[in-house]
């Protein structure tokens, strides 16, 4: 899972088994570690969207139903809004202009026809 945050933006972007774990109802965490301390974030399925921080941990949860549509179809990403947090969950494309990172559960991507 890769995380970005921006002002009240919040951007998950999930390799293919994180989307499967989501679509199924699972949950998908990524610790970050900064000497003794650390910091949480928990992507899950649940009844509806939500999110709070609670003991060094941000969990955010979108729509069961919408993670299981999403899960299987070609649409990129969910879009939701959260007691004035913007949240998007998108999938993980492999990238086009020199890979910094191991790319193996990313999604193809849609652009990669049109450049060869």
């Amino acid at each position: 899972m890769k995380i970005r945050i921006t002002s009240n933006n919040l951007r998950f972007r999930l390799g293919r088994n994180e989307v499967q774990t989501l679509g199924n109802g699972g949950k998908i965490d990524e610790t970050i570690r900064i000497g003794n301390s650390e910091m949480n974030f928990i992507l899950f399925a649940d009844k509806q969207a939500k999110a709070k921080i609670e003991d060094q941990t941000l969990m955010v949860s979108v729509s069961s139903e919408q993670a299981r549509q999403w899960a299987v179809n070609d649409q990129v990403g969910i879009e939701t809004t959260v007691d004035g947090l913007s949240i998007t969950i998108e999938k993980d494309f492999k990238c086009l202009h020199g890979p910094t990172e191991n790319q193996a559960e990313c999604f193809p991507n849609p652009l990669e026809q049109a450049t060869r």
